[in-house]
């Protein structure tokens, strides 16, 4: 397996957000996270990141325990990640910031014998091409659309080479045709980059046409995991989560 957690709990305040989650997602796995609010989802994916710390049980990626790793430890270990708020620089072209997360990610500096114009350049206007922003790397990214924003994020996830990418409701706030194309975006690079892709997402439409496998968070509790069918059929589901059947 890829990625292993295990028995994860955690705690806010008395209030159990994480209770005994266990979940194993094998490499090249499109899988997807789904609940209620305040299911817990957010939470696990910051434990899996180390934004924040579990009360107990442990994260396993590519066989090294990675619990309590800092953020910049685990994202260089092949994690990435992107948010469900949108997470850029936004007075920054959509070239930089690429650029940017390139260079941080391989500790790179720039002085007056590298100058930053010419550092990776190659794989900035690769993953520009994969994302479909190459005509728009002079621009700056808050000016872009949403919808393109959304495709950046993505991108900067993609910066460092991930085996894994943690996707946080990428398709929030987006059109039919914006989520469209997104759902095949993420199809596609998965396949091309053998990327193992773990998502959280409210859109059943998208859940079910993108996951190979669907895990059901309720009240910090994994109820139940199974393929799409396996999650339609599900009557526990279908009760706390998707509702009854027209």
């Amino acid at each position: 397996m890829l990625l292993e957690v295990e028995n994860v709990s955690k705690n806010f305040s008395g209030i159990k957000a994480l209770d005994n989650v266990s979940i194993a997602v094998r490499k090249g796995e499109l899988s997807s996270i789904i609940g209620p609010n305040g299911a817990g989802k957010s939470t696990l994916f910051n434990i899996l990141t180390g934004e924040i710390e579990e009360d107990s049980g442990r994260v396993i990626f590519k066989g090294e325990d990675i619990t309590n790793l800092a953020p910049h430890e685990i994202c260089r270990r092949g994690v990435g990640r992107s948010f469900q708020l949108l997470n850029l620089f936004s007075q920054l072209t959509v070239y930089k910031n690429i650029q940017t997360a390139i260079l941080a990610g391989r500790k790179l500096t720039v002085n007056f014998l590298h100058p930053a114009k010419n550092m990776v350049r190659n794989e900035v206007e690769e993953i520009l091409e994969q994302i479909g922003l190459a005509d728009k790397g002079n621009s700056i990214a808050s000016e872009i659309s949403y919808g393109e924003q959304r495709k950046l994020e993505f991108g900067i996830a993609l910066a460092n080479s991930p085996d894994i990418i943690l996707l946080d409701e990428p398709t929030a706030g987006l059109s039919i045709e914006e989520t469209k194309s997104m759902i095949d975006l993420i199809q596609r690079l998965a396949e091309e980059r053998f990327l193992t892709v773990l998502l959280v997402e409210h859109k059943m439409d998208v859940v079910f046409s993108i996951s190979e496998k669907i895990r059901v968070l309720y009240e910090g509790r994994i109820i139940f995991e199974g393929v799409p069918d396996e999650v339609r059929r599900s009557e526990e589901v279908l009760r706390v989560y998707l509702g009854e059947k027209d």
